[in-house]
């Protein structure tokens, strides 16, 4: 996944943004949160140019596997954050 993120060119900016959650949620299934964050911070930066359906997909997967991480202060700010995007 991130080969893929490093020749996606500007125009495949959707496919890069959502490319970054799922690699987060890989990196988190494989215990490495502080990483999963990083992609799910840009994912959180992008939202707003993707498709809503897109969008809420992603935030409802993201809040859900960061949920049992909330005492994280990262994960804490990142489930916030998410809530504003609604």
């Amino acid at each position: 996944m991130k080969t893929s993120l490093r020749l996606r060119t500007p125009a495949e900016r959707q496919a890069a943004i959502l490319t970054r959650a799922r690699l987060a949620e890989t990196l988190l299934a494989q215990g490495h949160l502080d990483a999963a964050l990083g992609h799910w911070q840009t994912f959180l930066d992008e939202a707003p140019a993707l498709h809503p359906t897109r969008v809420r997909r992603r935030l409802h997967d993201m809040r859900r596997l960061l949920n049992p991480h909330r005492r994280h202060p990262g994960s804490a700010q990142m489930l916030a954050q998410a809530v504003a995007l609604r």
